[in-house]
């Protein structure tokens, strides 16, 4: 059977400690605890009866010795607790098995920081001599809430506390959907917020007040405050609701309002929070507030929830991935209207009557950022499919792009595979495509920033190749783009087996979904820098901090600041002068609304808008490439040319953002942490005639894997290997 081919039992593979192990599940009808003894009953065969106790004392009779035909060896596994997210497990070191119950103790606790993190594990059972994991799942139907998940718990014990004197719980409880058996340390408050939640009833946004309807199913809770909190890491911003409660039955129900106009609000997400107080106690402890109704999210793009400010902006409430409510704000396109509504519709329509032929011919749709680019791996991957591979192959590739964007007159000569973004075309054929390859997310395939979009929810089912637009070495990515992420791709292209460790350590991926092929990219780039006035790029990146802020307080910030000091820099001016040098400045595509805030009164010093030249051009031109954090950097040293790294905000950029390399230690170029550290690199470098240093040439044959013409070969031929040809 080909890879990427569906069977019955799709279920992944555990990695532990680095070993692959096929999962499989043992079931148990009973769990208790007594005197910080548990004991687990395997269930001879799966039993399904309504609301049963599985709260059980360990006093219970127990069965005399019997075959269990169904599962293992039971008497020979190795019982564990296994970290998901880690991929490590804890081994449980004192197990007695009595015929068909298991008894243990928890084994010491992991070592955390627990004021501010966790411990999650699952209960497993490892079979060495066969690479098996088996998980332990409830055999038994349980009655218990969306809402209020206490009823989960089968055991809960204080085992510490704190250095803040908190109690440190120690919990079994099973999973929602599956009922995985897991065990969570944690502290008191975060064991709350994960196993007590309420429901948001309905919402309503109406002339800018926002209202809330809530559910609390335990009445010994109390609300004692509902707010809206910015998703930021620099910055704390909140917002009150004013709310009133009423004990109604079993349950409280809370009116919250809040009053959006006169607030200060900033781009993006707003979480809506609160915290809660159990009758008796005075700490205050956080908990969710949630929406599991499916309906939900169809209402809330249907209704069009939104209030439109005077300056432009737009909000509007939506559904996260853990069905917590938010609020986004952000700047009103031609997509917040109901004739985009209308015409995602009607292509919903068109789908369900063609989509059966389309889906036939197993369409590839390639994409860049925003669908507006051209220039990047997605480019040149598209490029060589329509210049290497038969007409038979050719006719189910397509890109999407703005035929409005500067990056059209590259693709146009490819006719009818080429299709306009958010076009009706698109639209159906993005829902009829055998797969999505890009250097971005599935995001940058559709409209941004439309979280109720019935097209934004249906991309996330669709498999995707991540060609990448640089290497995963200088910035921190796998929180959105781990594997068990929305973002989270079939197959992730690398360019070594140094990036590939880091794309299985960090990212989550298995060995056999990491391409090792270069970047597509790669393949085009010469040096032109002999034919050419002797050039320097200057190519900072962006800043999470900074992303979409107003562009009064872009010129406040550091990093505007910094920039702009070093583009008048009046010595760096006289350096390029002397020897007739010249400095391209080149910003991140995040941040090309801003590029007129930039400035530099130098012959020697040209500001390039995004989009006005290809970025791989400048960089075959020039002779050196000075950044900060950019992945573009690769593109250089893959030439052989020296990189300098300028470093200035260093502390805070570790902090917030992180880097998988040692920035300080394994960087391919010398660092300047100043602007006079630079140009004094700067002058030494152009005096010796931009010669990379041997150090740092020694380096790029075990950094760069291959430097050959190919890459875009590798990556055809594996996703072949993958899919089927059609």
């Amino acid at each position: 059977m080909k890879k990427g081919k569906k069977t019955g039992n799709n279920k992944r593979p555990a990695i532990i400690n680095g070993i692959r192990f096929e999962e499989k599940q043992l079931l148990f009808d009973r769990f208790a605890c007594k005197n910080g003894v548990y004991s687990l009953r395997f269930a001879k065969t799966p039993v399904f009866k309504a609301d049963v106790d599985l709260k059980v004392t360990a006093d219970d009779e127990i069965e005399e010795e019997c075959s269990i035909s169904k599962h293992a060896d039971i008497s020979r596994l190795k019982y564990v607790f296994y970290d998901r997210s880690s991929q490590e497990m804890i081994s449980i070191p004192d197990t007695v098995i009595k015929g068909r119950w298991l008894y243990f103790r928890a084994p010491e606790l992991p070592k955390r920081e627990y004021e501010t993190e966790s411990y999650k594990g699952v209960l497993a059972a490892i079979d060495d001599s066969h690479s098996t994991c088996y998980s332990f799942i409830y055999c038994r139907s349980t009655a218990v809430s969306d809402y209020n998940h206490l009823d989960n718990i089968l055991t809960q014990q204080t085992v510490g506390e704190t250095k803040e004197k908190e109690p440190l719980l120690e919990t079994f409880y099973l999973t929602r959907l599956d009922k995985t058996l897991q065990i969570a340390i944690q502290r008191y408050s975060l064991g709350l917020r994960d196993f007590l939640e309420a429901r948001v009833r309905s919402l309503s946004l109406k002339n800018g007040v926002f209202k809330l309807n809530i559910d609390l199913k335990e009445k010994e809770y109390h609300i004692t405050r509902i707010y809206i909190s910015l998703r930021s890491k620099t910055e704390t911003v909140e917002y009150d609701f004013s709310f009133k409660e009423k004990t109604i039955g079993t349950s409280v129900l809370i009116d919250a309002v809040l009053d959006l106009k006169p607030l200060k609000l900033s781009q993006f997400y707003w979480d809506v929070k609160a915290f809660a107080v159990k009758d008796g106690e005075n700490k205050e402890q956080q908990i969710e507030l949630r929406n599991h109704d499916k309906w939900m999210h169809r209402i809330l793009y249907l209704r069009q929830l939104h209030y439109d400010f005077p300056d432009g902006n737009i909000v509007y409430p939506y559904k996260t991935k853990s069905r917590n409510i938010a609020l986004q704000f952000r700047k009103k396109t031609e997509q917040d209207s109901w004739k985009f509504i209308c015409q995602e519709y009607f292509a919903l329509f068109l789908y369900y009557v063609f989509g059966w032929y389309l889906k036939r011919r197993k369409i590839w749709m390639i994409y860049e950022k925003y669908s507006k680019s051209a220039q990047d791996n997605s480019y040149y991957f598209f490029k060589y499919c329509m210049e290497k591979l038969p007409e038979k192959e050719r006719h189910r590739i397509y890109y999407v792009i703005d035929k409005q964007s500067p990056d059209y007159s590259y693709v146009s000569a490819y006719g009818k595979q080429v299709i306009q973004f958010l076009s009706l075309k698109h639209m159906v054929y993005l829902m009829s495509a055998h797969l999505l390859i890009s250097s971005d997310t599935r995001a940058h395939a559709y409209a941004w920033h439309s979280p109720n979009s019935v097209y934004r929810n249906m991309l996330v089912r669709k498999e995707n190749v991540f060609l990448q637009h640089g290497v995963m070495a200088f910035k921190c990515c796998h929180q959105g783009l781990r594997k068990k992420s929305v973002n989270a791709s079939k197959m992730f292209v690398v360019s070594s087996d140094i990036e590939k460790k880091i794309i299985q350590d960090y990212f989550g991926y298995d060995e056999d979904e990491i391409l090792v092929t270069g970047l597509a990219r790669w393949d085009v780039l010469q040096d032109k820098s002999s034919d050419q006035p002797r050039q320097i790029v200057l190519m900072p990146t962006w800043r999470s901090w900074l992303e979409e802020v107003s562009k009064e307080d872009f010129i406040k910030s550091d990093y505007y600041k910094n920039y702009m000091d070093l583009l008048n820099n009046v010595r760096l001016t006289d350096v390029l002068k002397r020897y007739n040098v010249i400095l391209n400045f080149y910003i991140h595509p995040k941040f090309q609304e801003y590029m007129e805030t930039f400035s530099a009164d130098s012959q020697y010093i040209k500001l390039i808008p995004f989009g006005q030249e290809p970025l791989n051009e400048l960089m075959m031109k020039c002779s050196m490439m000075i950044t900060d954090y950019s992945s573009a950097v690769w593109d250089v040293f893959y030439q052989g040319k020296p990189v300098l790294f300028y470093l200035f905000d260093l502390d805070m950029y570790k902090q917030i953002q992180g880097s998988y390399f040692d920035m300080e230690k394994e960087t391919f170029g010398d660092i300047a942490y100043s602007a006079d550290e630079l140009i004094s690199l700067i002058d030494t470098y152009i005096s010796n005639g931009f010669a990379e240093a041997e150090k740092y040439a020694a380096m790029r044959e075990k950094l760069i894997k291959y430097i050959d013409d190919k890459n875009s070969e590798r990556i055809y031929k594996a996703i072949n290997e993958w899919y089927a040809n059609p």
